[in-house]
């Protein structure tokens, strides 16, 4: 979903317009831009904590039950149930992210048929590795929360 994203600086909390699905593709974008940022500023200080993301690709859960209504979760439903894994099947990539020592910082890992299958390193979207908005959204994370990490600050 993040290769559809698209970050929207000037109303990035949708309080002019709600779009679920529009909202949806640019939080997974945000995502990866914020984890690679932090990967990058962890890796300037010579951390030893790595930045990691991971996506599930499409897992059988209750997500369209409990989150869509109408047709949406009708065609969400039925995709699922013909496409789908298992939902432990989706978990893997986020836990070789969390556990193996072999997953590497800076790293997008997923399932190796896109939607389905073992983890393996994966490509984000190219928008997803653009520095500058990924130091944009750091900034603009750092204003909206009033949280401030100075031991991870960048020299201008």
């Amino acid at each position: 979903m993040h290769t559809t994203g698209k970050m929207d600086w000037d109303d990035l909390m949708s309080e002019r317009h709600y779009d679920a699905w529009g909202v949806y593709r640019q939080s997974k974008l945000a995502d990866l831009l914020f984890t690679f940022e932090l990967n990058r500023r962890l890796a300037a200080k010579g951390a030893t904590t790595k930045a990691i993301a991971a996506h599930p690709g499409l897992a059988a859960t209750r997500w369209p039950e409990n989150n869509l209504t109408g047709f949406q979760r009708w065609m969400m439903k039925t995709l699922t149930a013909l496409v789908s894994q298992s939902a432990a099947m989706g978990a893997l990539p986020l836990l070789y992210a969390a556990v193996d020592p072999n997953a590497k910082a800076g790293c997008y890992y997923g399932p190796e048929h896109d939607q389905r299958g073992y983890p393996v390193e994966v490509r984000a979207g190219d928008a997803a590795y653009d520095e500058a908005d990924a130091k944009r959204l750091w900034e603009r994370d750092e204003a909206l929360t009033g949280v401030e990490y100075e031991v991870l600050a960048v020299q201008s």
